[in-house]
């Protein structure tokens, strides 16, 4: 292993820049293999890739098309080159790459680790007989080397990590079961004794997997589970027990499984009625409701209409606020000298407790403002200075990035512009006019420049340091003007649906589509205000603060801007906040980060949506559809962001369950997203609160008839089984829905299950309406 210390970001360098380019599509490049023949001290680097977090390459084609780098192999190839090329180091590669798995990697940096694993012990395609038991066998011996690690593989919190343990602990106890056929041959790759201690310390993590979120792990752990009993019968009462613990939230396809495992239970299928649980249930409705005659019930939980205020509302509210608090606020941030300014400029530049600092850049533009007025010249410590002119000579930013703006405002604070030879000593090769922002790409050299959220944030840096409009129009117009300390109030306005198609990031102009369109690849929602014409440099800082109508022509370019440019998440924030009083207009704005949701980057998100999650203003349909395309994103964390936001909302009173699941069931029947993910981040919201249960039941009962028009429907039947039993509420099946309740199927025995949930009174129902109870004002 390496003795050398290396940064993520120094390997990339390496492979990026140093290492000799090849094809993606072929492994009989030598170039690589060359490379490192004729340069064995590089090879410290590449076990270093091993320990170091995020140096392993994940995404070859990303790096080729982001970075331009020589080197366009994926991570788990590379790997795999490596142990073809070099043999000698083959088992060697395999044992780092298990323990990296253990390491407390991110998913995403933890993932590559996992498939170039799987590639090495893979067994090769196209065997038959008992060639393929063979390498079956070879496979389970590869696999059993690293017995001891399995256990702690298995309890995983990653989930390729988890599946890949299951995997190895699945390969060994087929091949060890009476019935895998090496035992005889002399292949048995662990002994009795062994396969008993590997059985017994992994049992406990592969029972976890049954309540994990993934059905693959759910499946994967009942697998390892069955296998267990075939390999080590005298488990059979262990593997019973875990079981029965797992059994009730099991989905339906795997409960028949399970309930073999153990003895003595009976099928609980809709129509069968085990005594036992008669009795017990008795026993729980005794304690949580008198004993009487009469028929069981369920909790009545009253409706909250949505609570939040209307613009004139919330506008009287803040006049009405004693100006103490907020001027309390201002003081909190405010920056008290340059030190202050440095260290808040360092926290932004490295995107440092975000929500803190972001919530300082109106402070920050005074500062600036004030040291521009007053002709003093900010002074840096001379490690942010290098720091400053690092970020500038990064070459893959450009003019969309008001960091690097900042950057070169900073460095040239107290040197004319019309002095090339003085900008140069601090700028380098750059010119002024390489950190401008003039909008965003048209046709040639052209740009759209209707004063987005990013044109406006650029207009203020400007202002703060006393720069001028870059047009003669600008000049004449009135939008250069600082913006006020405070948000802007609110406003009232009316949205409507657009959908527009472009083939392209880089085309020139989106096409509206008007009366019935087909959802694909190239189909985009945006909102427009009708009536509503684009900002221009003549319109005023808040007349373009307020206006959305250049966002369908801005569309592609704005996209772009939020997988590739990491500090757009600051300008997102500094907009949230003046937009603290207008939520549907954020949300409106900011349409286009969404248009790249499957994208793992999506920069500016969470700013965007913890403003939403704070609102006092009542939310439009803007909002609501905002928030059903965040339920949807590509990242887990994001989604579970937004599960929380939602459950925030819920519980503060500022809901509107059947608006969400309006917009929810236009989305779903257009086909614009799938359900799987969604009924995930439904799923985690409803698990936040009673009263975010009891909302997102609502919401789930209202989109339940459109389940046969939409694409692998059952997962919300089965939300909605799971929510109705935990609130003891019955669902009436939709008339859409009743052909569908008949046969074997997933979907037929979800819905028998729906329809068998019976009125009792829960806990949770009782906890909802209180809560319910409490934002009415009632008890």
């Amino acid at each position: 292993m390496a003795e050398k210390t290396w940064s993520a970001e120094y390997l990339q360098e390496f492979l990026w820049r140093i290492v000799p380019g090849r094809s993606m599509r072929s492994m009989d490049d030598e170039a690589i293999a060359e490379f490192l023949r004729e340069h064995p001290e590089h090879w410290e680097k590449i076990w270093a890739l091993f320990t170091v977090e995020g140096a392993m390459p994940s995404n070859g084609l990303a790096l080729w098309f982001i970075y331009d780098a020589q080197l366009t192999i994926c991570g788990h190839d590379l790997l795999v080159y490596l142990a073809e090329h070099f043999p000698q180091y083959r088992a060697w590669i395999e044992e780092e790459c298990v323990q990296a798995l253990l390491c407390d990697y991110a998913p995403q940096n933890a993932r590559v680790f996992s498939r170039a694993f799987e590639a090495l012990t893979a067994v090769p395609k196209g065997l038959r007989g008992a060639e393929r038991k063979q390498a079956l066998a070879k496979q389970a011996q590869s696999y059993a080397r690293h017995g001891a690690l399995i256990p702690a593989l298995l309890a995983s919190p990653v989930a390729t990590t988890a599946a890949l343990g299951a995997q190895m602990l699945q390969s060994v106890l087929q091949v060890c079961a009476p019935s895998g056929g090496a035992t005889s041959a002399g292949q048995a790759p662990l002994t009795a004794d062994e396969l008993q201690t590997l059985v017994a310390e992994a049992l406990p993590a592969a029972a976890q997997l049954l309540f994990r979120r993934e059905k693959k792990l759910m499946t994967a752990g009942l697998n390892v589970l069955e296998l267990s009993v075939r390999a080590v019968p005298e488990r059979a009462g262990e593997v019973s027990a875990y079981v029965q613990d797992a059994v009730e939230v099991l989905p339906l396809e795997l409960k028949d499984r399970a309930q073999k495992l153990c003895p003595g239970t009976v099928s609980s299928q809709p129509g069968s009625i085990q005594p036992s649980l008669i009795q017990l249930s008795s026993i729980q409705l005794s304690s949580i409701q008198p004993a009487s005659d009469q028929p069981p019930h369920s909790v009545q939980i009253p409706d909250v209409p949505a609570l939040g205020f209307s613009a004139s509302e919330l506008n009287a509210a803040l006049k009405a606020t004693p100006q103490a608090g907020r001027a309390s606020e201002a003081t909190r941030d405010a920056i008290r000298d340059d030190r202050d300014c440095e260290e808040l400029l360092f926290a932004l530049y490295h995107l440092n407790e975000r929500e803190q600092s972001v919530r300082r850049i109106p402070a920050l533009l005074a500062y600036l403002h004030r040291a521009h007025q007053e002709g003093r010249v900010i002074e840096f410590s001379p490690a942010f200075q290098k720091h400053l002119r690092r970020y500038l000579s990064r070459a893959w930013h450009d003019g969309r990035d008001q960091l690097r703006y900042l950057a070169y405002r900073l460095l040239v604070q107290h040197v004319h512009a019309s002095d090339p030879a003085a900008v140069a000593e601090h700028v380098g090769r750059f010119q002024p006019s390489d950190f401008y922002f003039r909008g965003y790409p048209r046709k040639g050299s052209e740009y759209w420049a209707y004063r987005s959220p990013t044109a406006l944030f650029h207009e203020q840096l400007r202002v703060a340091f006393g720069d001028q409009p870059y047009s003669s129009e600008g000049a004449a117009g009135q939008g250069f003007a600082l913006l006020p300390a405070e948000p802007l109030p609110a406003v009232e306005r009316s949205f409507e649906r657009t959908v527009i198609r472009f083939k392209s990031y880089r085309e020139a102009f989106p096409k509206v589509l008007h009366g019935e369109y087909e959802v694909n690849d190239s189909t985009y929602e945006l909102w427009q205000v009708p009536g509503e014409e684009p900002a221009t440099e003549r319109s005023t800082f808040t007349a373009a603060a307020y206006t959305v109508a250049g966002a369908c022509a801005e569309y592609p370019g704005r996209s772009l801007e939020h997988t590739e440019v990491p500090s757009v998440a600051l300008v997102c924030g500094w907009y949230a906040w003046a937009m603290r009083h207008n939520p549907d207009l954020l949300a409106a704005q900011y349409k286009p980060l969404l248009s790249v949701y499957q994208f793992s980057r999506l920069h500016g998100f969470e700013e965007v949506l913890q403003t939403l999650g704070v609102a006092e203003r009542a939310l439009g349909v803007p909002s609501y559809n905002f928030l059903a395309w965040a339920s949807v994103v590509h990242a887990a964390e994001r989604r579970a962001l937004t599960a929380e936001t939602i459950a925030s909302l819920i519980d503060r009173g500022n809901w509107d369950a059947h608006l969400f699941a309006s917009e929810l069931g236009h989305l779903l029947e257009r086909g614009w997203f799938g359900v799987n993910r969604l009924v995930q981040t439904l799923n985690d919201a409803a698990s936040l609160s009673p009263l975010a249960g009891w909302s997102v039941f609502q919401t789930v009962r209202q989109i339940l008839p459109l389940v046969p028009q939409v694409r692998q429907g059952v997962p919300i039947v089965k939300l909605a089984v799971e929510l109705a039993e935990l609130y003891g509420t019955p669902v009436e099946i939709p008339a859409e829905l009743e052909p569908k309740m008949k046969g074997s199927t997933v979907l037929a025995k979800s819905l028998r299950a729906l329809a068998a949930v019976t009125p009792r009174v829960t806990e949770e129902a009782l906890a909802a309406r209180e809560a319910a109870l409490a934002l009415l004002g009632e008890s």
